[in-house]
């Protein structure tokens, strides 16, 4: 698949069936005038792959680019600019070896919790933003000025 490299480019995910708080998010971002890349991973989730699919009126500014599954998702973090995500570790960590900085946007237990607090308050390699609409301005901001996201990237 083919990502713009001109483009602020924004990865989503949160689980294997994208039943967090992905398209919540996902369409928050579709509403932005920044140029940017929206890359949701809809994993498993067929149902929410097609309706992304069919989506034909988005913005001339954005390039909307839904996935299923992937078993090459390393190579996605690392073309990201910022990867949004519920504060699973994995993805964390994975994200932060590739030395793209996260957003994280929910946490389902006490592991989740500490996961995002570690790496957003202890190591600084990213945010909690549990708002979407907060969400979509931060990201209108990294887009605006993506220096704003060198610290982060130097603490991944």
């Amino acid at each position: 698949m083919w990502i713009p490299a001109d483009k602020f480019t924004v990865l989503l995910a949160d689980g294997g069936y994208a039943a967090a708080r992905l398209n919540e998010y996902t369409k928050e971002l579709l509403k932005t005038d920044a140029e940017i890349t929206i890359i949701p991973v809809c994993g498993k989730n067929e149902k929410l792959y097609s309706e992304y699919s069919e989506i034909k009126n988005v913005k001339p500014n954005i390039t909307f680019m839904p996935v299923r599954f992937l078993n090459n998702i390393e190579e996605y973090y690392r073309a990201a600019d910022i990867f949004v995500t519920k504060a699973g570790p994995n993805a964390i960590t994975d994200c932060v070896f590739m030395g793209t900085p996260i957003m994280t946007n929910f946490y389902s237990g006490a592991i989740e919790k500490t996961s995002s607090d570690l790496f957003t308050e202890y190591y600084k390699t990213g945010v909690y933003e549990p708002s979407a609409e907060n969400a979509r301005k931060r990201i209108e901001e990294y887009a605006k000025s993506p220096h704003l996201l060198d610290e982060f990237i130097k603490n991944t």
